[in-house]
Protein backbone atom coordinates (compact mmCIF):
# COMPACT_ATOMS: atom_id res chain seq x y z
CA UNK A 1 0.00 0.00 0.00
CA UNK A 2 3.16 2.36 1.30
CA UNK A 3 4.75 1.67 -1.97
CA UNK A 4 0.96 2.81 -4.52
CA UNK A 5 1.51 6.11 -2.48
CA UNK A 6 4.85 7.00 -3.21
CA UNK A 7 4.24 5.82 -7.08
CA UNK A 8 1.19 7.53 -7.07
CA UNK A 9 2.68 11.30 -5.22
CA UNK A 10 5.95 10.80 -7.84
CA UNK A 11 4.19 10.36 -10.81
CA UNK A 12 1.53 13.32 -9.67
CA UNK A 13 4.63 15.74 -9.06
CA UNK A 14 6.55 14.68 -12.18
CA UNK A 15 3.24 15.46 -14.43
CA UNK A 16 2.69 18.60 -12.26
CA UNK A 17 6.20 20.03 -12.96
CA UNK A 18 6.52 18.86 -16.12
CA UNK A 19 3.09 20.49 -17.31
CA UNK A 20 4.06 23.61 -15.13
CA UNK A 21 7.34 23.77 -17.47
CA UNK A 22 5.65 23.72 -20.88
CA UNK A 23 3.02 25.88 -20.13
CA UNK A 24 6.12 27.81 -18.68
CA UNK A 25 7.37 28.07 -21.44
CA UNK A 26 4.38 28.68 -24.05
CA UNK A 27 3.71 31.84 -22.29
CA UNK A 28 7.20 33.13 -22.66
CA UNK A 29 7.69 35.66 -25.45
CA UNK A 30 9.86 34.76 -27.84
CA UNK A 31 13.23 36.06 -27.19
CA UNK A 32 14.09 39.69 -28.87
CA UNK A 33 10.52 40.20 -30.03
CA UNK A 34 9.17 43.48 -28.69
CA UNK A 35 5.77 45.47 -30.46
CA UNK A 36 6.97 47.92 -32.89
CA UNK A 37 6.94 51.18 -32.02
CA UNK A 38 4.67 53.88 -34.21
CA UNK A 39 6.83 56.68 -35.03
CA UNK A 40 4.12 59.13 -35.94
CA UNK A 41 2.65 58.39 -33.12
CA UNK A 42 5.48 61.02 -31.19
CA UNK A 43 4.00 64.25 -31.60
CA UNK A 44 6.44 66.08 -30.72
CA UNK A 45 8.18 64.04 -34.12
CA UNK A 46 8.84 66.61 -37.17
CA UNK A 47 7.06 69.65 -34.78
CA UNK A 48 10.51 71.00 -33.63
CA UNK A 49 12.26 72.33 -37.05
CA UNK A 50 13.23 68.63 -38.71
CA UNK A 51 15.24 67.74 -35.95
CA UNK A 52 15.45 64.10 -35.59
CA UNK A 53 16.04 62.46 -31.58
CA UNK A 54 19.17 59.83 -31.82
CA UNK A 55 18.65 57.28 -29.75
CA UNK A 56 20.61 57.24 -26.07
CA UNK A 57 23.01 54.40 -26.05
CA UNK A 58 22.80 52.56 -22.35
CA UNK A 59 25.30 52.77 -20.10
CA UNK A 60 28.22 50.23 -19.41
CA UNK A 61 29.76 51.88 -16.55
CA UNK A 62 33.13 52.62 -18.46
CA UNK A 63 33.19 49.95 -20.58
CA UNK A 64 32.50 47.01 -17.87
CA UNK A 65 30.81 43.79 -19.24
CA UNK A 66 26.91 43.79 -18.39
CA UNK A 67 25.19 41.66 -16.84
CA UNK A 68 25.90 37.93 -17.85
CA UNK A 69 23.16 35.02 -18.02
CA UNK A 70 23.05 32.50 -15.91
CA UNK A 71 24.88 29.59 -16.73
CA UNK A 72 23.01 26.59 -18.09
CA UNK A 73 25.57 24.14 -17.13
CA UNK A 74 27.14 24.07 -13.23
CA UNK A 75 29.10 21.48 -10.56
CA UNK A 76 27.85 21.20 -7.05
CA UNK A 77 28.88 19.53 -3.63
CA UNK A 78 26.31 19.13 -1.06
CA UNK A 79 26.77 17.77 2.75
CA UNK A 80 23.61 16.34 4.15
CA UNK A 81 22.17 14.85 7.70
CA UNK A 82 19.96 12.14 7.71
CA UNK A 83 17.40 11.26 10.46
CA UNK A 84 15.86 7.65 10.04
CA UNK A 85 11.72 7.11 10.58
CA UNK A 86 9.81 4.38 10.82
CA UNK A 87 11.07 0.75 10.55
CA UNK A 88 15.01 1.81 9.58
CA UNK A 89 14.97 3.73 12.83
CA UNK A 90 15.09 0.42 14.60
CA UNK A 91 18.26 -0.77 12.43
CA UNK A 92 20.38 2.86 11.13
CA UNK A 93 21.75 5.59 13.25
CA UNK A 94 21.83 9.17 12.07
CA UNK A 95 23.54 9.69 8.70
CA UNK A 96 25.65 11.72 7.49
CA UNK A 97 27.06 12.24 3.88
CA UNK A 98 28.45 14.44 1.04
CA UNK A 99 27.05 14.08 -2.11
CA UNK A 100 28.66 15.37 -5.57
CA UNK A 101 27.01 16.30 -9.17
CA UNK A 102 26.13 18.69 -12.07
CA UNK A 103 23.17 20.45 -13.02
CA UNK A 104 21.85 21.51 -16.54
CA UNK A 105 19.46 24.76 -17.09
CA UNK A 106 16.85 23.86 -19.54
CA UNK A 107 15.60 27.22 -18.81
CA UNK A 108 15.23 29.96 -16.25
CA UNK A 109 12.52 27.64 -14.28
CA UNK A 110 13.10 24.24 -15.09
CA UNK A 111 16.69 22.13 -14.78
CA UNK A 112 17.85 18.48 -14.82
CA UNK A 113 20.16 17.33 -11.99
CA UNK A 114 22.28 14.26 -11.39
CA UNK A 115 24.38 13.13 -8.46
CA UNK A 116 26.50 10.14 -6.57
CA UNK A 117 27.01 10.75 -3.41
CA UNK A 118 27.72 8.70 0.36
CA UNK A 119 26.39 8.66 3.21
CA UNK A 120 27.11 6.95 6.33
CA UNK A 121 25.07 5.54 9.57
CA UNK A 122 25.88 5.70 12.58
CA UNK A 123 25.91 2.78 15.15
CA UNK A 124 22.79 1.53 15.79
CA UNK A 125 22.18 -1.16 18.97
CA UNK A 126 19.42 -3.75 17.37
CA UNK A 127 20.26 -5.81 20.39
CA UNK A 128 22.52 -6.32 23.84
CA UNK A 129 25.58 -5.16 22.70
CA UNK A 130 25.11 -5.95 18.85
CA UNK A 131 25.28 -2.84 16.38
CA UNK A 132 24.63 -2.61 13.17
CA UNK A 133 25.86 0.20 10.61
CA UNK A 134 24.69 1.27 7.19
CA UNK A 135 25.59 2.83 4.46
CA UNK A 136 24.46 4.24 0.90
CA UNK A 137 25.39 4.79 -2.13
CA UNK A 138 23.19 6.97 -3.81
CA UNK A 139 23.62 7.28 -7.99
CA UNK A 140 20.21 9.58 -8.71
CA UNK A 141 18.94 11.61 -11.33
CA UNK A 142 16.07 14.21 -11.61
CA UNK A 143 14.32 17.27 -12.20
CA UNK A 144 14.21 20.92 -10.54
CA UNK A 145 11.40 23.47 -11.03
CA UNK A 146 11.89 27.08 -9.63
CA UNK A 147 8.65 27.64 -7.93
CA UNK A 148 9.65 31.28 -7.27
CA UNK A 149 12.87 33.10 -8.03
CA UNK A 150 14.76 31.37 -5.30
CA UNK A 151 12.36 28.56 -4.23
CA UNK A 152 12.24 24.69 -6.50
CA UNK A 153 11.55 21.55 -5.68
CA UNK A 154 12.31 18.09 -7.10
CA UNK A 155 12.29 14.76 -7.32
CA UNK A 156 14.97 12.09 -8.08
CA UNK A 157 15.36 8.77 -8.42
CA UNK A 158 18.14 6.05 -9.77
CA UNK A 159 19.97 3.04 -7.73
CA UNK A 160 20.70 3.38 -3.68
CA UNK A 161 23.36 0.77 -2.96
CA UNK A 162 23.02 -0.10 0.73
CA UNK A 163 25.03 -2.33 3.01
CA UNK A 164 24.29 -3.60 6.19
CA UNK A 165 26.92 -4.89 8.46
CA UNK A 166 26.90 -5.78 12.27
CA UNK A 167 29.77 -5.71 14.71
CA UNK A 168 29.36 -9.35 15.53
CA UNK A 169 32.44 -11.23 14.44
CA UNK A 170 32.28 -13.83 11.55
CA UNK A 171 28.72 -12.09 10.64
CA UNK A 172 28.47 -11.29 6.63
CA UNK A 173 27.64 -8.15 5.21
CA UNK A 174 24.68 -7.60 3.45
CA UNK A 175 24.55 -5.27 0.18
CA UNK A 176 21.87 -4.85 -1.31
CA UNK A 177 20.97 -2.28 -4.67
CA UNK A 178 17.69 -0.46 -4.87
CA UNK A 179 15.73 1.70 -6.69
CA UNK A 180 15.32 4.93 -4.41
CA UNK A 181 13.45 7.80 -4.62
CA UNK A 182 13.87 11.33 -3.23
CA UNK A 183 11.46 14.49 -2.66
CA UNK A 184 12.70 17.53 -1.70
CA UNK A 185 12.31 21.07 -1.74
CA UNK A 186 15.50 23.91 -2.01
CA UNK A 187 16.09 28.22 -1.00
CA UNK A 188 18.96 29.76 -2.82
CA UNK A 189 20.76 31.78 -0.09
CA UNK A 190 22.76 33.39 -2.94
CA UNK A 191 23.47 32.66 -6.78
CA UNK A 192 25.97 29.91 -5.06
CA UNK A 193 24.70 28.69 -1.76
CA UNK A 194 21.14 26.80 -0.89
CA UNK A 195 19.52 24.91 1.80
CA UNK A 196 16.97 22.31 0.88
CA UNK A 197 14.88 19.47 2.99
CA UNK A 198 12.89 16.53 1.87
CA UNK A 199 11.74 12.70 2.15
CA UNK A 200 14.39 10.13 0.92
CA UNK A 201 12.88 6.68 0.55
CA UNK A 202 16.05 4.44 0.11
CA UNK A 203 14.33 1.34 -0.86
CA UNK A 204 11.05 1.98 -3.18
CA UNK A 205 11.89 -0.79 -5.64
CA UNK A 206 13.62 -4.05 -6.35
CA UNK A 207 13.02 -4.75 -3.32
CA UNK A 208 12.62 -8.30 -1.52
CA UNK A 209 9.45 -10.29 -0.68
CA UNK A 210 8.70 -8.94 2.93
CA UNK A 211 11.10 -6.11 2.95
CA UNK A 212 9.45 -2.73 4.68
CA UNK A 213 9.56 0.44 2.52
CA UNK A 214 12.56 2.50 4.60
CA UNK A 215 12.31 6.55 4.97
CA UNK A 216 14.64 8.77 6.29
CA UNK A 217 14.09 12.99 6.50
CA UNK A 218 17.09 14.42 4.95
CA UNK A 219 18.60 18.10 5.14
CA UNK A 220 21.86 19.41 3.21
CA UNK A 221 23.27 22.22 2.49
CA UNK A 222 25.29 22.58 -1.33
CA UNK A 223 27.22 24.51 -3.21
CA UNK A 224 27.13 25.75 -7.31
CA UNK A 225 30.41 26.07 -8.85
Amino acid sequence: MVHRIVQFALASLLTTTLAAGSAWAQDEPAGGEEPAGDPTADPAGGEAGGEETTPTEPETGGGEMAGEAPKPLRFGVAALIALPIGDLADAAGFGIGVLGGVLYALNPKMAIAGHVGLVYHLPKEIVTDVNSTLMEIPIIAGIRYAVIPKLAIGADTGINIMRFSTDVDGAETDTNTRIPLAIHAAYMLNANMSLGAGLWIPNLLLTEEGEDTQMEIVAYFGYLF
